[in-house]
């Protein structure tokens, strides 16, 4: 049987098409995000596993191939290799993604598995898919700088000159009751 758990909207052409010629009301398509039971758990953990469809698997890949990898391109801050790599990543993210939730999940869906799943799961699938959906190339990461010789010289300064005198443990010790200095 198969479960509707979520529907996204997207774009349906690029970022430049958008600006040019295409009404507000042809920019945008739905994709229902659908699933089948993996496993049920009702005994330790009362949980449930979804695994997309092929079909949905296939709509997200064309889209993510078609559009998100093209914008990225097209936005000349990505390298063509990067881009590659990162429909490769999202095509095998995708072909891997299950989505695990209580049992509770069901209980607003109809026989048919028709309707999206209740109590904030649909949001949760549908944040987890965009996600993995609309990442971009990681940027490049500057290596540590090292820290300027000044703090490091200030460090031990720091500790034993700006204490005031009547904070040192032998000034105040005394003040203490002796449960306080006796504990075991």
């Amino acid at each position: 049987m198969i479960w509707t758990l979520a529907s996204i909207t997207l774009h349906r052409a690029l970022d430049t098409e958008l600006k040019d010629s295409i009404p507000l009301t042809q920019a945008f398509q739905l994709i229902r995000i659908e699933a089948y039971i993996i496993f049920i758990d009702m005994v330790s953990r009362n949980e449930i596993a979804f695994k997309l469809t092929s079909d949905s698997i296939e709509s997200l890949i064309k889209y993510h191939r078609g559009i998100h990898c093209v914008n990225l391109a097209n936005t000349h801050t990505h390298s063509e290799l990067e881009v590659e790599k990162l429909q490769e990543e999202f095509v095998q993210a995708i072909h891997k993604f299950v989505y695990c939730t209580h049992v509770s999940a069901l209980e607003g869906l109809e026989p048919d598995g028709s309707r999206e799943l209740l109590c904030e799961k649909s949001r949760e699938v549908k944040t987890n898919i965009l996600s993995l959906l609309l990442q971009a190339p990681p940027q490049k990461i500057l290596p540590p700088r090292q820290k300027p010789p000044l703090l490091q010289k200030l460090r031990p300064r720091l500790s034993t000159h700006l204490i005031p005198q009547e904070l040192v443990l032998g000034s105040w010790v005394g003040a203490l009751p002796v449960d306080w200095l006796f504990l075991g």
